[in-house]
């Protein structure tokens, strides 16, 4: 499956790499690529496909069968996320948080993460955590950002892991317990995230053995149960 990631470093140990997964690249194309799928995507979505709406912002986005245009892929996508489609909606969330082909605008950006946050999409929950977190686009609020980081996480979302890891650390949003912090950088350590290695060694060393073992404890139960059994 390909990407679009782009790092967003917030300090020397705690940063959400902002992974946009286009929604053409995140599904099954609605049409098969050719030398004509370009317009075969434009006259689905001209007919008001929504599916077909979205693949066409994904390939103005990445150019794709055209060139690059950012305008259009806003275009396109808008049209999508009005109806409903939540990688479309998460898409132009992503676009207005970075100015591509709008201006820049973190209000409009939380906005659209919310609608597809709200209906379930982990690296939209991912991206309002931060939004609160940081009170970016809306007030600032740990619990917020806690709550939502909670709800990417329990979907595996390892970038919300370790960040939720790093709330516990600091007791931001929670009560703060290092244990349970351990627990979260060891998930996300798991699953591919280096940071979260590097937070899991830091911490590590603040910790009494019978606190690591529970920590270890916890994450493997955590895992199992597929992040419903983490408290």
């Amino acid at each position: 499956m390909l990407t679009h990631g782009i790092p967003f470093n917030i300090n020397a140990r705690k940063y959400i790499p902002i992974i946009c997964f286009l929604s053409f690249l995140m599904l099954p194309p609605l049409i098969q690529a050719d030398d004509n799928v370009l317009e075969k995507v434009k006259i689905k979505a001209l007919e008001g496909n929504i599916t077909a709406q979205s693949q066409l912002g994904g390939m103005y986005y990445n150019g794709n069968k055209t060139k690059r245009n950012y305008r259009e892929a806003v275009k396109w996508y808008k049209k999508a996320a009005k109806n409903g489609y939540v990688y479309a909606q998460y898409s132009l969330g992503w676009m207005y948080q970075r100015g591509e082909g709008v201006k820049q605008d973190k209000v409009e950006a939380v906005k659209w993460y919310k609608k597809a946050a709200e209906s379930g999409h982990a690296s939209s929950q991912a991206q309002l955590g931060r939004a609160y977190d940081y009170g970016e686009g809306v007030a600032q609020s740990y619990d917020e950002g806690f709550k939502w980081y909670r709800k990417a996480a329990e979907q595996g979302h390892a970038t919300a892991q370790n960040n939720l890891g790093w709330m516990y650390q600091l007791g931001n949003g929670v009560n703060q317990d290092v244990v349970t912090a351990h627990m979260w950088y060891d998930i996300a350590a798991v699953r591919g995230n280096k940071l979260a290695s590097e937070n899991k060694d830091s911490i590590t060393k603040q910790m009494t053995r019978p606190q690591r073992e529970e920590a270890e404890k916890r994450a493997k139960v955590c895992i199992k149960s597929k992040f419903r059994q983490c408290d």
